[in-house]
């Protein structure tokens, strides 16, 4: 019979899923999952009808940003079904090996389907971030296409994009050998698996470099355009919310590593994955729908609803000015130091009018 000090110890007791804080992150990731995928998929709406609208012609970027669409719908609605039907998964992540490998029955099932289920979603991202920014370089390249030079930076880069997109899908297929390590316990053992975790921070690392690249390409060009300065600022302004796309991709990976782990963090990955894919989606589509915004602003409905806003804010505005005038000084509303009234005015293009300023 063995000593105490010798027996081993046992392992640590599994927290119950409804006591874990995976139960609240995995309300979080369905509901982020829901929101994104219908922001993505109205600005698609919105994009094509624009095209549409403004009789240009569908072309290839089109379609790219309308595969990458489809592609994040699959995963948010795999996200959606897999947290219905298996929402340990977020809470697996949690257990230790020595209790994923105590696992049994109808949990150790769920917990199976929840893992082929990552596998698919892991692969399938690279395929859609990488349609994303190909559809975005074909979208430049829509714009700036007399550009010989721009064009050969864009093949570059495309090349670039092409080549990370293959290697994360490929890697990510033989994340273990033989394949189906990948959907058994333990996680990732590291028997049959590489290190995922760093993997995913390697990509990552290289994503938001290639983020960074394709946000900064036109702007050189858009400096040699024959257009009013006030729309290459505007032209620039619209690239630059690209910078949304930076941002989200450098917050994944940063909040998804764990040091030490093989693995990156569920929920935080999961989370601001979507939220990365949902941002670039919609940030290729705003520069294709400015002819459509335009229009809005031109329109007699959108100018009666803000000259109504405009003109009540700035009549509250002036009320309180002259009341605070009338404690402060005592004397009549409207009154300067000379005693003569000085009218107010606003930017009558505020209100969708004509001429440059209205007395109120």
């Amino acid at each position: 019979m063995s000593s105490p000090s010798s027996s081993t110890p046992d392992p640590p007791p599994l927290i119950p899923f409804e006591e874990s804080d995976s139960a609240g992150n995995t309300t979080a990731v369905l509901v982020t999952a829901v929101v994104a995928l219908a922001l993505a998929i109205l600005s698609v709406i919105a994009r094509i009808y624009t095209r549409l609208y403004s009789r240009q012609e569908v072309g290839l970027d089109d379609y790219m940003i309308v595969g990458s669409t489809i592609g994040l719908s699959v995963c948010g609605g795999l996200l959606l079904w897999f947290y219905a039907v298996a929402a340990y998964g977020l809470w697996l992540a949690d257990v230790p090996v020595e209790g994923q490998l105590g696992l049994s029955g109808h949990d150790l099932e769920r917990i199976t389907l929840y893992l082929k289920m990552v596998y698919v979603v892991a692969m399938l991202y690279f395929v859609v971030s990488g349609t994303a920014m190909l559809g975005i370089l074909l979208m430049y390249r829509r714009i700036f296409q007399s550009d010989k030079a721009f064009n050969i930076q864009l093949i570059v880069v495309g090349a670039l994009v092409f080549g990370w997109g293959l290697a994360g899908t490929i890697a990510s297929v033989f994340n273990c050998v033989p394949v189906e390590k990948a959907w058994e316990l333990p996680i990732n053992d590291e028997r049959y698996c590489y290190n995922y975790n760093i993997f995913w921070l390697a990509m990552g690392i290289f994503e938001v470099i290639l983020n960074i690249m394709i946000l900064g390409l036109p702007m050189a060009s858009l400096r040699k355009l024959n257009i009013p300065l006030a729309n290459k600022l505007s032209a620039g302004g619209i690239f630059f919310l690209g910078g949304f796309v930076v941002v989200t991709g450098i917050v994944k990976v940063v909040l998804g590593y764990v040091p030490t782990a093989r693995n990156p963090n569920q929920f935080k990955t999961v989370l601001w994955a979507t939220l990365h894919l949902t941002t670039a989606i919609i940030c290729a589509t705003l520069p294709i729908m400015n002819p459509m915004l335009r229009q809005i602003r031109k329109s007699r409905t959108f100018q009666l609803v803000a000259g109504n806003v405009f003109s009540k804010t700035w009549r509250s505005t002036t009320n309180n000015e002259n009341s605070i005038s009338r404690v402060s000084d005592g004397k009549a509303t409207g009154n300067g130091a000379n005693g003569s009234d000085q009218p107010k005015t606003i930017p009558l293009d505020l209100l969708g009018g004509k001429g440059r300023y209205r007395d109120v």
